[in-house]
């Protein structure tokens, strides 16, 4: 079992597409979220110590066809929901505890991490197993929680998440900005 693994062999995006990656930035700014989450996700409440906090959540975009190709041919044979994904920490500091809605893992290339004290944090709930089956599981009460690990991946590089553990980001406070990949099937290790 694993949580995340720096995948050092692939090729970085091409310049067409982090500009059209940034190009696209406008649509973290509004709270109309191009997803699937559903609004019970959205309006979580999270349970820090005595505070309630606001969650925030990404907003993830296709590019287009031909970004598709290139991932298919440069990244994962079968990645699906390929783009870019935005998460804005003016709603939101936390992007709370969870697991995937869609996918196994996530592959990550971050343009921006979100702010300098940005970190992925992956969790332990009491009583529930390391790897999740369910979709889009969470956990709103961190007194439940144990934090596995704390990383702050680099810009420009790819990332493997297992997202079927639980998982979050903390201290956002700009617009993180990422590519994702989502696959179901890890080809590079067991």
């Amino acid at each position: 079992m694993f949580t995340y693994v720096m995948l050092k062999n692939l090729p970085d995006i091409p310049e067409k597409y982090i500009t059209a990656a940034h190009e696209y930035v406008k649509y973290a700014d509004t709270d109309a979220v191009v997803n699937n989450l559903t609004d019970d996700y959205k309006n979580r409440k999270l349970i820090i110590g005595d505070k309630t906090e606001s969650v925030t959540y990404q907003t993830r975009m296709d590019i287009d066809k031909e970004f598709y190709e290139w991932v298919h041919t440069n990244i994962h044979p079968e990645g699906f929901d390929c783009g870019v994904s935005f998460t804005n920490g003016k709603f939101g500091k936390h992007q709370g505890p969870h697991t995937d809605l869609t996918r196994n893992f996530t592959m990550l290339y971050l343009l921006d991490s979100g702010g300098p004290n940005t970190e992925t944090v992956f969790y332990e709930e009491e009583g529930k197993p390391l790897v999740r089956t369910e979709r889009q599981a969470v956990c709103n009460d961190f007194s439940k929680l144990r934090v596995l690990e704390r990383v702050k991946f680099p810009l420009g590089k790819w990332v493997l998440l297992n997202a079927m553990c639980l998982h979050g980001v903390e201290n956002i406070d700009t617009i993180r900005i990422s590519f994702q990949v989502s696959i179901n099937n890890n080809i590079w290790f067991d």
